[in-house]
């Protein structure tokens, strides 16, 4: 309200901004690469050892009518991993894991050459590091996957978020600049 009286009376014009859509759009870029970064910190906040829910909290942490999807509740889980198999199931969207008589959905991001995938470890035994999220659904961004013989499966949410993060902005500047 304040900025349209300000127009109105001649104090201040940025016609020019809203008169080029290239400007808009490069606003909104480098608004949404903000928030990302913003949001990240809380969302994938660090893992520490101390810090860690187990599975014997999972039943708690399941039934806690207070939280949101946007808490961030840093957990080690052990249990079955479970999914299908084969190449539609090769980039881990179809992951789950039984914690006792619980299935939690599995969040995973591959990593670009990483030797092992989830996927070869369907069926085994493992322990999850990862933030516990509800929803309609619970689920669980895992940050690293391990079975006891040591194999490891890393999935960098927060990498990827920055790359993204970096990309907007970047894309952003570049629309700003050129007009």
């Amino acid at each position: 309200m304040a900025w349209h009286t300000a127009f109105a009376l001649h104090l201040i014009n940025l016609k020019w901004i809203y008169d080029d859509w290239q400007f808009v759009t490069g606003f909104m870029l480098i608004g949404f690469s903000i928030g990302i970064l913003i949001r990240m910190n809380s969302l994938f906040a660090d893992i520490k050892g101390t810090t860690l829910q187990t599975s014997e909290s999972l039943p708690e942490l399941l039934t806690n009518p207070t939280t949101l999807p946007i808490d961030s509740t840093k957990v080690e889980l052990s249990g079955k991993l479970l999914g299908s198999r084969g190449t539609s199931n090769y980039l881990g969207q179809d992951l789950m894991l039984q914690v006792g008589k619980s299935l939690l959905k599995l969040h995973h991001i591959s990593w670009l050459g990483q030797s092992v995938n989830p996927q070869d470890l369907i069926g085994r035994t493992v322990s999850i590091k990862g933030w516990l999220r509800r929803g309609a659904t619970p689920w669980l961004d895992i940050q690293t996957l391990k079975t006891k013989s040591g194999l490891r499966v890393n999935s960098p949410h927060p990498i990827w978020s920055t790359i993204l993060t970096v990309a907007a902005f970047t894309w952003g500047a570049y629309i700003v600049l050129t007009g």
